[in-house]
């Protein structure tokens, strides 16, 4: 049950975030202190924003949903990101931190060209708002369930919850974002991945020989509790997902040196393991626990919110329900940050074909800022399908950008007709498959399109004078001694 103290304890959340926002607008002087917090984070916060991040509205709610469904076999999804995260900090992460390029479309105009940058960017920005609607959607439910004691509608806490994410991120850029990521991430694994699992299975209410018995052997079997075409399905997505994230090359950035750059994104995706596993147990407990909640509410997403609201003591239940609301709004905030930075940083830039200053490129990262947080909020408000549309960018950004990136990274080879045809065609491809009934997922045949013609076309219109070399080629990388960023390696 939700009690005022709750509520309290909900709101006083709120309160730390705006004076985070408010000192971290005093911190920013320039484009680099409002897109990359001065190139300064450390050890914890580097490390709080990613997991806080990676750990949004489907990381929580919705993986306890789907496992209530699917069973362990959903593990799959963490399994992929935890992999994307190993292969990026072992091979990507201390290079790129040697240069001087930390958005996709920036490093895909040094390869391929100006034409390739504006593409890749309106790409990118559509599949960053997607999953910046997503997350407003969950702080809404959570909003309202925390705030029913004061009577608070759905409507109101979006209007709420948007008004102050959008004041945060737009004054205080990264700094604030990070650091409110840090208080997030403070919040949610004490709470929801130790103290509830414990106050869970240690009620007597359900346990781990009585799930053995009275659930489908299938939810307990992580190659049968899930489609194959699925497991593949979420390798394809996910794995070069988290390599190519936006999100995560701005951290390693931000980063005070290249070891921190490095190791962070590693020490962060086994936390992020961690966590997904206890809220994967959780679901799965809720198929004893709750059985009727898809025929009473329509979906299971409502396991975590429940599970709170009835196990834990008042005061933490508040915690509770702010470590749920704290991981939709970090990953909103980052993607509302990410999705400014490019429009200022390339996309302008890109159809302008002029370089903007250092003062032109804040004042434009934070009017977009304003803008697209404001167009969040009113969609949130005004639909409910809308962001499905939007998701299909998501895929196409994946399945299209990924090898791209790649071959920019590390093929001499790679070309820039080769580049193009290749997004277009995997473009074209996902669609295709979106909209013909199939038990195929859709990015399984649009990625392989996009290696495909990235391969063979690169390699019928190579002409080695005519080629930039490899964005991350050891001769291309600024010197350890030279590189301010790289102290301390």
């Amino acid at each position: 049950m939700i009690g005022t103290f709750d509520t309290v304890v909900f709101l006083l959340y709120f309160v730390a975030v705006i004076v985070i926002g408010y000192f971290s607008y005093r911190k920013i002087k320039g484009k680099k202190d409002y897109a990359l917090a001065g190139r300064s984070l450390g050890w914890p916060v580097t490390i709080g924003t990613l997991v806080a991040t990676m750990i949004g509205a489907s990381a929580a709610m919705g993986k306890a949903g789907t496992a209530f469904e699917y069973g362990i076999g959903i593990m799959w999804s963490p399994i992929a990101i935890f992999i994307g995260y190993i292969i990026f900090s072992l091979f990507i992460a201390h290079k790129l931190r040697r240069t001087t390029s930390w958005t996709v479309p920036d490093v895909l105009e040094k390869r391929f060209g100006r034409r390739v940058r504006q593409i890749s960017a309106v790409v990118l920005i559509l599949a960053v708002i997607s999953i910046f609607g997503a997350q407003f959607i969950a702080m809404g439910i959570v909003f309202q369930l925390a705030g029913e004691p004061m009577g608070i509608s759905y409507q109101l806490a979006i209007l709420i919850a948007g008004v102050i994410l959008v004041f945060y991120t737009t004054m205080g850029g990264l700094y604030a974002v990070a650091f409110t990521d840090l208080l997030q991430f403070g919040i949610m694994i004490p709470v929801v991945a130790i103290v509830l699992p414990i106050m869970v299975f240690a009620s007597g209410d359900v346990s781990f020989s009585e799930l053995s018995v009275r659930l489908e052997p299938r939810m307990f079997d992580l190659f049968r509790g899930v489609p194959i075409t699925l497991i593949i399905g979420l390798l394809f997505t996910y794995i070069p997902g988290v390599i190519i994230d936006q999100s995560i090359w701005q951290r390693v950035m931000s980063a005070k040196d290249v070891k921190v750059a490095r190791w962070s994104p590693l020490i962060s995706g086994g936390i992020y393991f961690y966590f997904s596993i206890i809220v994967v147990l959780l679901g799965i407990a809720g198929v004893t626990l709750y059985p009727n909640i898809v025929a009473e509410y329509g979906d299971a997403d409502g396991i975590l919110p429940m599970m709170i609201a009835h196990y834990l003591p008042a005061g933490i239940t508040g915690l509770g329900l702010t470590a749920l609301f704290a991981v939709a709004m970090s990953t909103a905030s980052t993607c509302l940050l990410v999705a400014a930075v490019i429009v200022a940083k390339d996309l302008v830039p890109a159809f302008t074909r002029k370089e903007l200053s250092d003062a032109e490129e804040l004042r434009i990262s934070r009017i977009a800022s304003l803008a697209i947080g404001l167009v969040g909020v009113l969609f949130a408000l005004t639909f409910s399908g809308i962001f499905w549309i939007m998701m299909i960018a998501y895929g196409i950004f994946v399945a299209g950008l990924f090898f791209p990136v790649i071959f920019a990274l590390f093929w001499k080879k790679a070309t820039k007709i080769a580049a193009l045809i290749s997004i277009i065609a995997s473009s074209i491809v996902m669609l295709v498959f979106l909209v013909i009934p199939t038990n195929i997922e859709a990015i399984i045949p649009a990625s392989i399109t996009s290696f495909v013609f990235m391969v063979v076309i690169s390699l019928l219109t190579y002409r080695k004078e005519k080629l930039t070399p490899p964005v991350l080629a050891p001769d291309q990388l600024l010197p350890l001694e030279n590189n301010t960023s790289a102290k301390g390696e």
